[in-house]
């Protein structure tokens, strides 16, 4: 978007088969189901509402200006394009958000962090992975669970060793570091979203893949939580339309 004028890009009509042949000789996809035994997986969108502090998100996003309080003083949030717009939404509907100074975190409403904690009840023990985006919600979510619970965040290789064998009952994981490679299967078989990955298909896969891979012996749940009426929905419609049109890719080169 430029102003009032709104750009759609697309592919045209006939460019997507023209792709495939292109490249249809040079590649090849093989799916992970076909080379390795691997249980059932389940995705569940697990949708709250943020009651009052809706009309706050939308007036947001509206008039690009969020007023916040900080102690005795007033300070005004702004977004300067749409880009940074999208990540300031995103914080809300995770329930907090930085101050223009980037220093301070002012907490707007706590819909998520209760959510998680009804995740983590019905896990009944069970260890369980969650994926987070911004560094505020982690120390949120290490801050609110560390008393009841074994809480690390994936920092070192001793950390992964400790998952692994059953020492932590909620590992938090950056999905920008938990790339390629990285088996944390044995360690339990529940993934949280807490946030998405700012529309970041690969992020997406290769985090649920830590406990979706070759090895884990039990059926993988993967839950979304998803304040309704935001940028989470539309983030989560963007990253399956993406992953619909990559298989669509990666079938076609099989043909």
């Amino acid at each position: 978007m430029n102003g009032h004028v709104v750009y759609d890009w697309g592919v045209k009509d006939g460019a997507q088969e023209q792709i495939y042949d292109t490249v249809g000789d040079i590649c090849m996809g093989i799916k992970q189901s076909e080379c390795a035994d691997l249980p059932p997986v389940a995705y569940i969108d697990r949708l709250i509402d943020l009651g009052v502090a809706l009309q706050k998100y939308k007036t947001f996003k509206r008039e690009k200006i969020l007023e916040v309080c900080q102690g005795q003083m007033d300070d005004a949030i702004m977004a300067a394009n749409a880009g940074v717009l999208t990540l300031f939404l995103s914080e809300f509907a995770s329930g907090q958000i930085y101050t223009s100074d980037h220093k301070d975190v002012h907490t707007l409403h706590d819909m998520k962090l209760l959510e998680l904690e009804d995740l983590m009840t019905s896990a009944n023990g069970q260890p369980v992975m969650v994926f987070y985006y911004f560094k505020h919600e982690a120390d949120r979510i290490r801050n609110h669970f560390e008393k009841q619970y074994s809480v690390r965040a994936l920092d070192t290789h001793q950390d992964i060793e400790d998952w692994n064998v059953g020492k932590i009952d909620m590992l938090l994981v950056h999905p920008a570091s938990a790339g390629h490679g990285l088996n944390l299967q044995k360690g339990g078989h529940i993934g949280v979203w807490y946030s998405l990955p700012n529309w970041n298909l690969e992020l997406y896969q290769q985090a649920n893949a830590r406990i979706y891979r070759q090895g884990q012996q039990d059926p993988v749940v993967i839950y979304h939580i998803l304040a309704k009426g935001t940028i989470d929905e539309d983030m989560l419609r963007a990253l399956q339309s993406k992953e619909v049109t990559q298989r669509t890719l990666l079938d076609a080169l099989r043909r």
